[in-house]
Parts: structure tokens; C-alpha cells; sequence
């Protein structure tokens, strides 16, 4: 598809641009409290907690994106959405992988997009302690710090390196490991805690297959412009569970070149239904 023209701000910046330093903004604030002990960590369910980092990064991306874009819808994890006037949606998770952060553990991201008419258009994700920066515009491509992003064109599927994540419900979670265990002599699996990263990691080929059977839109967007805008033709992410091209609604998702996730699909089958 040809690129779109993006809007721009009331600084006359492109939405990408306001959305990548919007991200490395957020990303400061996270390199400069993690691990800090001050960081109150909360718990929104059993197995979903949340920091005050989480909620002051957000209303900061908050303030930021209706100062530039006035008028923008805004939904973000841990706020109540925000109905635009006009049609363009935000959508924020200020951390994915907050248990990862709030445990001291160097694996986790800021991650925004922008929406048209609940097309993705913008995707940002970032890793402030790598300092990788994932960016794609619809019709522009993706990069990685800037270098374009080259998916795996593996087809030994015995080869693979596989990321995977647990969602909260405890029977996707047994289903997860079930899932993983079926496709045992696969060695190389990795246990990531960070669904965005997961994602961007395959549009970059640094992962050559990913799943999760329950995750949020604001998880995913970002990610799933990374997959169609990757420089793999034949990459895709479908729905992990009906195996159709994956939406924001999915809720489960798989992401790798197709003839991986043709195999993991076969092997899988009988587990994910």
C-alpha cells in the first residue's frame, strides 16, 4: 500500500514523530526509576499488577499527545478511554511487561499507536534499557534503530527460536505450556514477559516464531503494523486460536513467516481450540 499522509501537530511534526518522542520521553522515565525501591507496585487482579510509574508515564503520553493533537481519542491500560472528535485514536501501554520492571528484570517496553478510523497507522515501541526503538508508519515500512526490518525466512521448523507468554487465566495458562510441551524436541524456547517486544522481536527476525493466547489492544498495535510493514513478504500474524489474520480484537496471536506458522499450526492444533 502506498504511504500515508500522516497528520501533523499543532508543532507542525508528523504524528510518527511526535509518537517516537513521545516513547523515548517515557522511556527516560523508566531507565531512571527501575529498580528504583520507591516504586509502588499495586495489584489490579491476581496475577496483573501495575506500578505508579505505569500510571504517571501514561498521563504524561497523555498530556503530550492532546497538546499536539487536540481533538485525538486516547485509550490507554491504565486510564479511562477519551473520545476524540475527530478519527484518530491513541492507544498506550505506558509499560508492557510491568512485572518485569517492578522485579528488577531488563525485559519490558513503552509502546503507543495512532489509529484512522481503527486502521493502525503509527506504531512505536521501545526498550529503554536496550535502547532499541521499533518504528513503522502504514505504507512506510519498519525499522529498528533505524535499519530496516528483516524478518526470519527460516523453514526448519526443528530450528526455530519460539517466544511465547502466559496470559493471566489460569487455563490459557496450562494451555500455553501444553502448547509448548507438544512441540518438544524444540529446544530454543523463550519465556519473554513482554508481548510488544514479542512481536517486534519477529518483525526484526530476532524471534522466529511468537504466541500468546490473551492480550489487550494496546499490547499489540504497535506490533501488529510491525508485522505487516517488516520487510518478510510472507510474514503474518493470525489469531491464535482461529487461525484467521489476526485484528486488535483478537485477544490470542501468532506471528511468524507463514510457512512456521502453517507447522506450528498443525502441531498445535488440537490444544488451542
Amino acid at each position: 500500500m502506498p504511504p500515508v499522509n500522516l497528520p501533523l501537530s499543532t508543532s507542525g511534526r508528523t504524528a510518527e514523530e511526535v509518537a517516537r518522542n513521545a516513547a523515548l520521553q517515557a522511556g527516560e522515565t523508566l531507565r531512571r526509576t527501575f529498580r528504583d525501591k520507591a516504586v509502588d507496585v499495586s495489584f489490579k487482579g491476581r496475577a496483573d499488577i501495575v506500578t505508579d510509574v505505569d500510571v504517571a508515564v501514561e498521563r504524561v503520553y497523555r498530556d503530550v499527545l492532546a497538546r499536539e493533537f487536540p481533538g485525538f481519542g486516547f485509550i490507554g491500560e491504565e486510564s479511562d478511554a477519551a473520545t476524540g472528535a475527530e478519527p484518530y485514536t491513541w492507544i498506550v501501554d505506558p509499560i508492557d511487561g510491568t512485572a518485569n520492571f517492578a522485579k528488577g528484570i531488563p525485559h519490558f517496553a513503552t509502546t503507543l499507536a495512532l489509529l484512522h478510523d481503527g486502521e493502525i497507522i503509527v506504531g512505536v515501541t521501545y526498550d529503554p534499557i536496550r535502547q532499541d526503538l521499533f518504528v513503522a508508519t502504514a505504507g512506510g515500512g519498519m525499522t529498528v534503530n533505524g535499519q530496516p526490518g528483516n524478518a526470519s525466512r527460516a523453514t526448519d521448523f526443528s530450528g526455530i527460536t519460539l517466544g511465547f507468554d502466559i496470559a493471566s487465566d489460569e487455563a490459557l495458562v496450562v494451555r500455553a505450556f501444553d502448547i509448548v510441551r507438544s512441540l518438544l524436541p524444540l529446544h530454543r524456547v523463550r519465556l519473554m514477559g513482554s508481548g510488544a517486544l514479542g512481536l517486534a522481536y519477529v518483525a526484526v527476525g530476532w524471534l522466529d516464531l511468537y504466541f500468546h493466547l490473551e492480550l489487550k489492544p494496546w499490547d499489540v498495535a504497535a506490533g501488529l503494523l510491525f508485522i505487516r510493514e517488516s520487510e518478510g513478504d510472507d510474514l503474518v500474524c493470525v489469531d491464535a486460536v482461529q487461525g484467521k489474520p489476526a485484528t486488535l480484537e483478537s485477544g490470542g496471536f501468532l506471528a511468524g513467516n507463514e510457512g512456521l506458522v502453517r507447522e506450528f499450526t498443525k502441531q498445535t492444533s488440537a490444544l488451542r481450540l
